[in-house]
């Protein structure tokens, strides 16, 4: 019997060479989980004072659900003066497209893209000039990761017997943000002190945008290349993160990498043996660009 509480700290440390590697997605569509599917513009060489139709097609690649899923028009000119482009009706630079849903396996019903168009006209040019406009559209979302794996509690008495060690790998969810873990198992311990144990997490940006995290995920007011990790507690375990706030740390990506660091505290009996779900959870706010140009010819019925 134990009388004491078992204590196990276990540093997420990252290990630069060496680390368990997550499978890198097939392509940046999957990777981004909120894929832009088309981004046109009709037509693409507009006279002056033409309307111009921008169409932008998002699908979730993902698995898990995107959340407040927003494009925002940027870089072209639409207030002031001299050469400068208008909304046609009560229009402005956001688009919502609110929630947007994964496949469902289940069901074998693939992903719903959903479409916005921004009705835009096209500024007033002199006949003989032509003015290239890149569009820019700044898509942002909110996301989240999740991996699992388990690790084992054991006794030094038992696994002397046993003599088996094995090192537990993380299954994440695809995403823009990926989690890749390297540890061994078991952690073994003498009556009421427990051996350390490293286990390695680390957090690479595998998409081609930036995460971000900010209150009520506004990408106006953010901590870019920042994620939340979240390790919840599972049964009579509990996690605390090192550097953050109970179960979650604020985690900052470098080179688009990062690691945090968690205690692992038995609160009740461990027995011979326990063996521990690990469940790592990442959320944040998503962010990519994308851009079409524009080609505005002047004419002959310009003012």
């Amino acid at each position: 019997m134990i009388e004491k509480r078992a204590i196990v700290f276990i540093a997420l440390v990252v290990v630069a060479s060496g680390c368990a590697s997550t499978t890198t997605p097939e392509n940046s569509s999957t990777a981004d989980s909120v894929s832009v599917m088309n981004f046109t513009a009709y037509p693409s060489s507009p006279y002056s004072g033409e309307q111009v139709r921008l169409r932008l097609t998002l699908k979730n690649t993902g698995d898990a659900t995107a959340e407040d899923v927003t494009a925002q028009l940027f870089n072209v000119p639409f207030s002031g003066s001299g050469n400068v482009w208008d909304y046609v009706g009560d229009q402005s630079a956001d688009k919502s497209f609110g929630t947007l849903e994964p496949r469902d396996d289940e069901n074998n019903l693939p992903a719903r893209p959903s479409t916005k168009v921004w009705n835009i006209k096209a500024p007033t040019l002199e006949n003989g000039v032509t003015i290239p406009y890149n569009f820019k559209s700044r898509i942002y979302y909110k996301y989240s990761t999740q991996g699992t794996s388990r690790i084992t509690l054991m006794s030094r008495e038992r696994f002397q017997n046993e003599r088996t060690r094995s090192r537990p790998t993380l299954d994440t969810t695809s995403g823009p943000i990926q989690m890749s873990i390297r540890t061994k198992s078991p952690i073994t311990y003498t009556g009421d002190s427990p051996t350390n144990s490293q286990m390695c997490i680390q957090v690479k940006n595998e998409g081609s945008g930036t995460p971000f995290v900010s209150d009520d995920y506004d990408v106006s007011d953010s901590e870019e290349n920042t994620v939340e990790i979240t390790v919840p507690d599972q049964g009579s375990i509990d996690f605390s993160a090192n550097q953050g706030d109970g179960n979650s740390a604020e985690l900052d990506l470098v080179g688009g990498r990062g690691f945090s660091c968690f205690t692992i505290e038995a609160t009740g009996g461990i027995g011979p043996q326990q063996e521990i779900p690990v469940i790592v959870e990442a959320d944040y706010g998503y962010l990519k660009e994308d851009t079409q140009t524009v080609r505005v010819r002047g004419s002959r019925l310009s003012n």
